[in-house]
C-alpha cells in the first residue's frame, strides 16, 4: 500500500462492485429472496478418502456433483465409502461407490426440511418411532395400571400387530395398512373388533407421547352378538337343589357360591373367590371391602385414560 492513500471501508467496496456489477447484483438479490422462498442448503456429504495422487482431502462440491482434491480441481472423484451428515442428528453412510444414493438422501432431508415434516427420529438407526418399540414401550407402561389376565389379552392383540409392521414407522401406519392388517385376520368379526379397540388405545397413547405423530383414521368393524341360552327361575332353582344335594357332604361352600352368584347378579366371581369368612356376618350377610374395590376403579379408569 503506498503511503498517503485513502483507505477504501468494505462498504464503499460494495458501493463501488454496485455501481460498476449492476446486473451481477440483480442476480445476487435474486438468490437470496429465493433462498428465504425455501431453499435449504443444509447438510452436506463427507468422505475419509483422500487423493490418489497427493494424498490431499476430497471435498465435495455439488455444483460439479462429485469428490475434488483443491490441488487437482480437474479430476473428478466418486468415493467408495461416504456419509451424510445432516445437522448434529442425523448421519448415514453408503457403500460400494453409491455416491448417487447419498446424494438422493440429502435431497429428500432438504425437501423434508421445506415441507416442514422433517424429524430427525425417522432417521435413527434406533428407531425410536418404530412399531415394536413403542408397543413394547406401551405394554411396559400398562402393566402398572391394569390387571394380569387384561394385560396378557392386550399383548396378545398387538403381538399380532408387531407380526405384521415390526419396525414401521408409526407415521406410515394409516387407514388403508390397519384395514388391510385387520382382514388378514382370520378372526371373526367380534375378535377383529377387539383388536382394532386396543390398536385404537395404542395409537391414542402414542399420539400423546409423541406429539409430531398424527392419530390415523380408523375402519369400522361391524359385528352382531349372538344370544345366549338362558333358562327360567324354576329350572335355575332346580338345579342349585340338584348342586346342594350333590356337594353338601363335599364342601357347603360349593353350593353357597352358586347360590350367592345367581342371587347377586352383581357379585363377580372373583370377589367371591377373594371373600374371607370373616367378612361373612352370622346372620348370613357378607360385605365386599369397598376400599379394594374403589383402589382396582381408580385403576381401571387410570388406565382408560391411556
Amino acid at each position: 500500500m503506498q503511503r498517503g492513500r485513502k483507505k477504501t471501508s468494505a462498504i464503499e467496496y460494495n458501493s463501488n462492485f454496485v455501481l460498476n456489477y449492476p446486473n451481477a447484483c440483480s442476480n445476487i438479490t435474486s438468490t437470496v429472496n429465493s433462498f428465504q422462498g425455501g431453499v435449504c442448503m443444509k447438510g452436506s456429504i463427507y468422505t475419509d478418502q483422500r487423493c490418489e495422487i497427493c494424498g490431499g482431502t476430497l471435498r465435495h462440491d455439488e455444483n460439479r456433483d462429485g469428490f475434488f482434491c483443491k490441488n487437482h480441481l480437474k479430476i473428478k472423484v466418486v468415493p467408495e465409502k461416504c456419509r451424510v451428515k445432516f445437522g448434529r442428528q442425523v448421519s448415514r453412510r453408503f457403500y460400494n461407490y453409491e455416491y448417487l444414493k447419498a446424494r438422493q438422501f440429502l435431497e429428500g432431508l432438504r425437501f423434508k426440511t421445506i415441507e416442514g415434516t422433517y424429524d430427525y427420529r425417522d432417521y435413527l438407526s434406533k428407531n425410536p418411532l418404530g412399531f415394536q418399540n413403542l408397543a413394547e414401550k406401551w405394554l411396559a407402561h400398562k402393566e402398572h395400571y391394569i390387571s394380569k389376565n387384561h394385560h396378557r389379552n392386550i399383548k396378545r392383540e398387538i403381538r399380532k400387530a408387531i407380526d405384521t409392521w415390526g419396525q414401521t414407522n408409526v407415521k406410515a401406519i394409516g387407514y388403508g395398512e390397519i384395514q388391510d392388517f385387520l382382514d388378514s385376520l382370520k378372526l371373526s368379526s367380534k375378535s377383529k373388533s377387539e383388536v382394532r379397540s386396543v390398536l385404537h388405545t395404542f395409537f391414542t397413547w402414542v399420539c400423546r407421547r409423541e406429539k409430531s405423530v398424527e392419530m390415523p383414521d380408523f375402519p369400522e368393524v361391524k359385528f352382531e352378538l349372538g344370544w345366549r341360552n338362558i333358562i327360567n327361575i324354576e329350572t335355575q332353582q332346580a338345579i342349585i337343589s340338584e348342586v346342594k344335594r350333590i356337594s353338601w357332604d363335599i364342601n357347603p361352600k360349593i353350593w353357597i357360591g352358586i347360590k350367592w352368584l345367581a342371587t347377586y347378579i352383581a357379585f363377580r366371581p372373583n370377589e367371591l373367590r377373594m371373600l374371607k369368612e370373616s367378612e361373612i356376618n352370622v346372620s348370613g350377610f357378607f360385605v365386599v371391602p369397598k376400599a379394594e374395590r374403589k383402589k382396582a376403579e381408580a385403576d381401571y379408569h387410570a388406565a382408560r385414560r391411556y
